[in-house]
């Protein structure tokens, strides 16, 4: 019985997540999508400027919207189960909110890996339950590029759950035999009145 029991509490270690980026992102949608909210979105690149808005009328134009968020879950991978640092309860100085953060530490890893999430910041109102941003830093490599994005998304509470209410992406990708792309991309999402 001992034996067995052992196994059960070694499976849920195995199974332990630093914060399931994807379920925030997967009960935004369903969320969004009830809700029918809509979107104004800003994209500029290189100079140029691209603004629209419009309503995703179901869950599949909300996933295809905010399914960039999900690359941030990569750093709940579990081959990176102990390559992070947790720091909990830190004040944020700009406002009124706690931070919990996640850093890698590219110490736990060989000489040439890299960790595709540097970090992850939870901002919280008082318990970590209560968020009210999320921000991360994600990059990526391979043979013929490099690219590294900042994602930030905002949420206000509304009959206690979280409520998306702007997201942004900041990044930039180099082609290792051409040049250099640079965005942005900014969403504030409006709930019906």
């Amino acid at each position: 019985m001992g034996l067995s029991m052992a196994s059960c509490i070694k499976e849920t270690q195995r199974s332990t997540t630093y914060y399931n980026i994807d379920s925030l992102i997967t009960a935004q949608v369903v969320y969004l999508t009830n809700a029918k909210a809509s979107v104004k979105k800003v994209v500029r690149m290189d100079g140029s400027v691209d603004s629209t808005a419009f309503q995703p009328r179901d869950t599949t134009t909300w996933k295809k919207e905010l399914d960039i968020f999900r690359e941030l879950d990569a750093f709940n991978r579990p081959i990176y189960a102990k390559s992070y640092i947790l720091s909990d309860g830190v004040p944020d100085t700009r406002s009124n909110l706690m931070i919990r953060t996640y850093s890698g530490n590219q110490n736990l890893l060989g000489k040439n890996e890299k960790l595709p999430v540097e970090y992850v910041k939870i901002y919280y109102h008082r318990y970590p339950n209560k968020i009210r941003k999320v921000e991360g830093q994600y990059a990526e490599e391979n043979s013929l590029y490099s690219s590294s994005r900042f994602f930030s998304l905002e949420f206000t509470e509304s009959n206690q759950q979280a409520v998306l209410t702007s997201y942004a992406i900041q990044g930039g990708q180099k082609m290792f035999m051409g040049d250099s792309v640079q965005y942005t991309i900014s969403g504030s999402v409006t709930l019906p009145d």
